[in-house]
């Protein structure tokens, strides 16, 4: 690896002065920068310039800088700048954020109150509203491109891999096109069926994105967890998620947003969000007035996963693979396999009344069998006495 070189002369010909590290990863590194004429600080996000792939990276940072200084938006990051540094190297300049990810707030307090997990979800919608509309797919909803800010705003991040539909979209996006036709773009435990089989795609795969972090956001959890990512893969086609407990009417939300096929899910994100938003005001079930439980969890591992998240860029965490070639799935860090099990003090009552009528037919039988014998031998000796009487 080539020595990273000093962030303070790399910075000295340009309008930042640099301020503090924050974070560092294999793809680049990420400082606190302050604009020199403004006296504002602010997020840079700097490639490395000895990554493999480095110059298809450069063309994803250049197009989500394009597309995003576009599309300004309370729930959506904003860009600021982009351009090179004395060394050549490409940076990405956005607004400074306070808060943490939405993947801390649920490892943190999961399962969520439903209030909250419905305000974070609407902020969601309303961002990918304004998204959708530019003619862009984001292509790459999870936990770690969702941002809570201290003030509670959800902040929708990384536009990295973002598909452009609209030729008015291609224009903003340059021409760089952020990802070749026919190739599957996501991460495992929130791709939606239609792009891991590498089919055409549109606004609905972001929606069921959404569907599978509100799943986590209510349960602690993605909808689908599996040993291997090939059989979690298998199941975003064709499984069907544990019922999450609670509001009926949160339900049916999950159930329409994780549909198999595009066109059973919801048409938009703005009827999603107007579905979202009736939650709470649709009557309370039983279980509907207290937060979702824990789904439980059975841990089973048979071999290490491998943590492979880029905390610095934010690339490199997703799963790419274009169809005709052997399937390689690089390591994701993926929770536990997920199992539904019954309560763990003791057993269940339906255990108990499926075990006690068996017990006590068997037991019948072995008295019914013993006075049978009994009986039989009873009938033997009377016949002996009787015949040898005649005899």
């Amino acid at each position: 690896m080539l020595a990273s070189p000093n962030p303070e002369s790399e910075l000295t010909e340009s309008q930042y002065r640099y301020v503090k590290p924050l974070a560092k990863g294999g793809m680049g590194e990420v400082w606190i920068v302050e604009h020199r004429e403004l006296g504002e600080l602010r997020v840079m996000k700097v490639l490395r310039s000895d990554v493999q792939f480095a110059a298809d990276l450069v063309g994803r940072l250049r197009a989500e800088a394009r597309l995003l200084t576009r599309l300004v938006h309370p729930n959506l990051v904003r860009v600021l700048d982009f351009g090179r540094l004395h060394s050549n190297r490409a940076y990405l300049v956005s607004e400074l954020l306070e808060g943490e990810p939405l993947s801390a707030l649920i490892k943190r307090e999961a399962p969520l109150p439903l209030a909250l997990a419905v305000r974070l979800t609407g902020d969601v919608l309303r961002g990918l509203t304004v998204v959708h509309k530019a003619g862009i797919v984001h292509r790459d909803i999870k936990p770690d491109n969702l941002f809570v800010t201290t003030d509670g705003t959800l902040k929708i991040l990384d536009f990295g891999v973002a598909k452009v539909l609209t030729a008015e979209a291609k224009q903003a996006a340059g021409t760089f096109d952020p990802t070749a036709t026919a190739m599957v773009v996501g991460t495992p435990s929130y791709i939606s069926p239609e792009q891991i089989r590498a089919e055409e795609i549109d606004a609905r795969a972001d929606l069921y994105g959404l569907g599978c972090v509100l799943y986590a956001m209510l349960t602690g959890a993605p909808p689908f967890v599996r040993k291997t990512q090939m059989d979690l893969l298998k199941a975003h086609i064709l499984d069907a998620p544990a019922p999450v407990p609670g509001s009926s009417a949160m339900q049916a939300v999950l159930t329409r947003a994780l549909a198999k096929l595009p066109q059973d899910r919801f048409a938009s994100a703005e009827v999603m969000l107007a579905a979202v938003d009736a939650i709470e005001a649709a009557p309370a079930g039983p279980a509907a007035s207290s937060a979702p439980k824990r789904i439980d969890r059975t841990v089973r591992m048979d071999a290490p996963i491998v943590e492979a998240h880029d905390e610095a860029t934010d690339i490199g965490t997703r799963w790419e693979h274009v169809p005709g070639r052997d399937l390689e799935i690089a390591p994701q860090p993926e929770p536990p396999t997920l199992l539904i099990s019954p309560p763990r003090a003791g057993k269940s009552r339906a255990a108990s009344s499926v075990t006690k009528p068996t017990t006590r037919a068997t037991t019948w039988m072995w008295l019914l069998g013993l006075a049978l014998l009994i009986l039989g031998g009873l009938i033997a000796v009377l016949v002996g006495l009787h015949v040898g009487w005649l005899g």
